[in-house]
């Protein structure tokens, strides 16, 4: 479909935090023409959300179109996806939702009704990025390589044995992981140039090498760190703390480490919570405190204040009792 299909100013909300959520803007980008200013990001915390709403917003008049691409959603964020609507609706805006991740039948009914479109609830065998590239009626080389990247990284399916994936995924992880404890307007530049490289037509440039590399040297002495400092909720969970450290790299050490199946990772800059497992569907837990993702991997925003910023040890067992009651349940 061609851009007057959609109107004459788009915009894009999409997944921060790995190359599904990038990928399908770059692609909205490609084909739509989208303005790099025109394009948010969005993680599993209300303060992302809240920001982009306010730049969109301030568009609302003009009857925009907006892209939600790679991003789920869970009771938290109800109300504010449904004020962010009604506004754009009222100047006769489009929504589209492209989702593949679980979706709460309170969710489907109050926010994806709303939408013009709303592909969306958990999809297993296509990635976000494949599901827009399909919409759009992309069939390109670059693309193709680039939707069997989004897929490989986003469904953790990558043959360890392949070093050019593995290196693409280690510079992607880094700098997803690097660039989010910056301040938004930064975390924000940052992404949209990555946005601009995916829709030029390159996988990556010198510059996220550099910023790749940069962030390895910081994130291995971190780990080190955290897994000197261990915490075990419930049964099957290891959880840790840390200043920003690349989640899969910390989920591997810790559970190698233990042996538990289930590893939490909290940043104590922000309060973002990352889970991993190999086997455990870790859905219901991340939902517990907010958040959500895929059964393998999910996220969830903690409130630092409630935990007076993990600066004791009785802070840090005060969250690891409820993240083990939160297993339980």
């Amino acid at each position: 479909m061609q851009k007057e299909n959609y109107g004459k100013k788009i915009f894009v909300m999409t997944h921060a935090s790995d190359m599904d959520g990038i990928g399908s803007a770059a692609l909205i980008r490609m084909r739509l023409n989208v303005p790099i200013e025109n394009i948010f990001f969005l993680n599993y915390t209300v303060p992302k959300l809240e920001y982009a709403s306010q730049q969109i917003l301030k568009h609302a008049k003009e009857g925009i179109t907006l892209f939600i691409t790679d991003t789920g959603i869970n009771s938290s964020h109800i109300m504010q996806y449904k004020k962010l609507f009604l506004e754009l609706k009222r100047h006769g805006g489009k929504i589209f939702w492209i989702d593949h991740h679980h979706w709460e039948e309170d969710a489907i009914k109050e926010v994806a009704s709303m939408c013009d479109i709303a592909i969306v609830g958990e999809n297993k065998n296509m990635c976000a990025a494949e599901i827009t590239a399909k919409i759009l009626g992309f069939n390109d080389a670059f693309v193709n390589e680039l939707l069997k990247i989004t897929h490989t990284f986003d469904f953790h399916v990558m043959n360890l044995k392949d070093k050019r994936m593995k290196r693409i995924g280690d510079i992607y992880d880094a700098c997803f992981t690097y660039y989010g404890h910056m301040p938004t307007e930064m975390y924000t530049s940052k992404l949209r140039r990555l946005v601009g490289v995916i829709s030029s037509k390159k996988l990556y440039d010198s510059k996220w090498v550099e910023d790749a590399d940069r962030f390895d040297r910081i994130n291995k002495k971190r780990i080190k760190k955290l897994l000197d400092d261990l915490y075990f909720p419930g049964k099957n969970i290891v959880l840790g703390f840390a200043t920003f450290v690349r989640t899969n790299d910390v989920s591997d050490a810790m559970m190698k480490k233990t042996g538990r199946d289930i590893a939490v990772y909290i940043s104590t800059e922000n309060g973002t919570g990352h889970m991993r497992s190999v086997k455990a569907n870790t859905i219901p837990i991340a939902m517990r405190f907010g958040g959500g993702g895929h059964p393998h991997a999910t996220g969830f925003q903690v409130n630092l204040k409630e935990y007076n910023n993990f600066k004791s040890k009785e802070d840090k067992e005060k969250f690891a009792k409820e993240l083990g009651s939160a297993e339980g349940s």
